[in-house]
């Protein structure tokens, strides 16, 4: 892949102000325009590189369809994070084994899915408040840096939904 087609994290905000007051998301839970998901989600980034998510660390979303997936996922993939999308039907001990397979420290979930990582992953509760205080947080500094982040990183990691055995991972 030659470097002028890679299409990685920082070229989102590239894209985003090509139309900044076009609707981006349109969800239940809001509505945002691009600069408004480019700003949330770089906050969020920027909150999340703090925590320790960079390049190759795997971090579970844990979200009902929402606008906030996807400024969670958005944010991840701008600090070089693996996304790994979890279905927060499955039981317990099924999210924890996926937890402990990837090795995750930290995970983003709605507040309806706090609580459902492991005791040893730090779950980021994701909501309006958060990303207010963290836009608040952030006021007049400028946009967070991904330069570690390269096209060899993986982008996502997800889980078959398999039977009763172990979930099979794929990559990519």
């Amino acid at each position: 892949m030659s470097s002028g087609n890679y299409w990685g994290p920082r070229a989102p905000a590239t894209s985003l102000t090509e139309r900044p007051g076009a609707p981006a998301i349109e969800a239940w839970d809001g509505s945002l325009t691009y600069a408004q998901l480019n700003a949330q989600s770089d906050s969020l980034a920027e909150h999340l590189a703090q925590l320790g998510v960079g390049p190759e660390v795997f971090v579970p979303i844990i979200f009902e369809k929402s606008k906030l997936s996807i400024i969670a996922m958005l944010a991840v993939v701008r600090v070089g994070g693996v996304i790994v999308p979890m279905d927060s039907s499955q039981p317990l001990s099924r999210l924890h084994t996926m937890a402990n397979d990837i090795k995750a420290a930290i995970a983003v979930t709605s507040a309806r899915n706090h609580g459902k990582m492991p005791q040893n992953v730090k779950e980021v509760v994701l909501n309006d408040s958060l990303l207010a205080q963290l836009a608040t947080n952030r006021a007049g500094r400028a946009t967070a840096s991904s330069t570690a982040v390269n096209p060899d990183n993986a982008l996502y990691d997800m889980f078959t939904s398999g039977s009763i055995l172990k979930a099979q991972r794929c990559s990519g």
